[in-house]
């Protein structure tokens, strides 16, 4: 009776595992198509998997108390942050971004200058930038990508 029960119990954890695989490869696929290049996603996924290990090989090496399972907690919650904002800042992307591009105070011997050497530098113009991020955002852009 006992092991009916146990295989019971056994079978629903793994439907419930399976189940939960399956959703997630189904969130990952819609994610896919915000993620932006290749290149830029595994580099942004294995660099979330690099910093939390450097920090589990430092601490083995400069904290002899460090016990297995505060070691393995401590990674574990870092993969999962880091994880987190690497692919939040995947799927919000940062913004374009223009840089001002006004000659209004520059000295005028420099822009006659420079309108005498390059005929094609077009007009003094702004281009307005953006605001800085806000909420999550501030989190999801911490990095260069």
């Amino acid at each position: 009776m006992f092991l009916g029960v146990l295989m019971v119990i056994v079978q629903g954890a793994i439907e419930v595992g399976a189940l939960s695989y399956g959703l997630l490869a189904i969130a990952m696929s819609f994610g896919v198509g915000n993620a932006g290049t290749v290149f830029q996603a595994s580099i942004a996924l294995v660099g979330s998997m690099i910093g939390p290990l450097f920090a589990l090989f430092t601490l083995g090496i400069l904290y002899p108390y460090a016990t297995a399972p505060g070691s393995l907690i401590g990674f574990i919650c870092g993969i999962l942050f880091s994880l987190f904002v690497s692919i939040g800042s995947l799927l919000i992307p940062r913004p374009k971004v223009s840089l001002p591009t006004t000659t209004d105070e520059c000295p005028p011997d420099v822009v006659n200058d420079v309108y005498s050497r390059h005929t094609l530098f077009p007009n003094s113009s702004y281009i307005s930038s953006y605001d800085n991020p806000k909420g999550w955002s501030q989190l999801f852009h911490i990095s260069y990508l």
